[in-house]
């Protein structure tokens, strides 16, 4: 392998996304663990970019254990592109429990509608969802991790992409953890989707309430002053009635929504809502104040005990969720 073209970033990211290289044929073979090491992947975080036409740019984490067999966690940034710091943060916890993580980089130039999984006014645009999938293949060839069943994160914008993708793709979805996305798809078939599920003409896949959707458990984490109008937050008269006034208002009706929603055709799908003390519309804050990352490992993994916060019509109170 030519090392010589390759260099360390200035945040310490060894980027291999312009190296050629070959693989074993075999990706779960015993010599793809070896090229795993020779590619220096375990216990550090690469980058690459996807072999297929969309050139999708992600961050990758293999624990230092090797990723063969390791579930896989895809972490999804908001409209910062914060990308780099959502898999530094999440590295410690994924080594700690042996997962592998991707970090793809929705660029504003290929992707610039992702949280809408490429809907805009204007008419389509690159496909993110198809182009995670390339990437998820790819993951799944240079290390051997599972890549048949994903845990999503996405913190904003990315809480967006991730809730929407699943309910597109909910046969490859093991769990869906969020952080304070501005606005949601409802479970509501009379509204076009983004708002609803009613699939918009000329928008391939499908888009409904079905029974592989109500098996994905599905978390929102939302910091308690998180109640800003800012200028990302997506506001209209419509959306304002429907979801709510700001993150903690909406999270906890859509919550609700799908709850009922589950409920109605007969599942007991869990549907957390987790408001993180002394935190505000900060994916840093949310992880350090908050402890943001090791509830969404706790939830991925199956093991959210904590009591739950929720809303009555009058304002927000505590209590501990049946």
């Amino acid at each position: 392998m030519n090392m010589a073209k390759a260099e360390l970033s200035p945040l310490g990211i060894f980027d291999q996304s312009r190296l050629g290289r070959t693989q074993p044929s075999d990706h779960r073979s015993p010599a793809n663990q070896a090229y795993n090491k020779q590619l220096h992947l375990a216990g550090k975080i690469t980058r690459h970019r996807s072999r297929n036409p969309l050139q999708l740019d992600y961050y990758l984490y293999v624990p230092s254990a090797g990723g063969e067999g390791a579930p896989v966690m895809v972490a999804v940034h908001g409209v910062s592109r914060n990308a780099s710091a959502q898999v530094r943060l999440f590295a410690p916890l994924a080594e700690r429990y042996g997962v592998v993580v991707i970090a793809p980089i929705f660029s504003t130039t290929r992707f610039p509608a992702y949280q809408r999984l490429g809907l805009r006014q204007a008419g389509l645009c690159s496909r993110p969802d198809e182009a995670l999938d390339a990437v998820v293949d790819q993951v799944g060839e240079l290390t051997g991790a599972r890549t048949e069943h994903l845990s999503l994160f996405g913190y904003s914008g990315g809480g967006q992409f991730v809730h929407r993708y699943a309910m597109f793709h909910p046969e490859r979805v093991h769990s869906v953890s969020m952080g304070a996305p501005g606005w949601y798809t409802f479970p509501d078939p009379r509204r076009a989707f983004p708002r609803g599920i009613h699939a918009p003409v000329g928008f391939s896949g499908s888009l409904g309430l079905s029974s592989e959707l109500f098996e994905v458990p599905m978390a929102v984490f939302v910091g308690a002053l998180d109640t800003q109008r800012d200028r990302r937050l997506k506001t209209s008269v419509g959306i304002d009635a429907q979801q709510g006034a700001h993150r903690l208002e909406r999270g906890w009706r859509w919550v609700q929504e799908m709850q009922a929603a589950a409920r109605e055709h007969g599942y007991g799908t869990r549907y957390e809502f987790q408001i993180l003390d002394n935190c505000g519309h900060s994916f840093q804050q949310c992880m350090q104040r908050g402890q943001l990352g090791q509830q969404v490992f706790d939830f991925m993994l199956g093991r959210l005990r904590r009591p739950l916060a929720a809303v009555s019509p009058s304002g927000f109170v505590m209590f501990q969720a049946s």
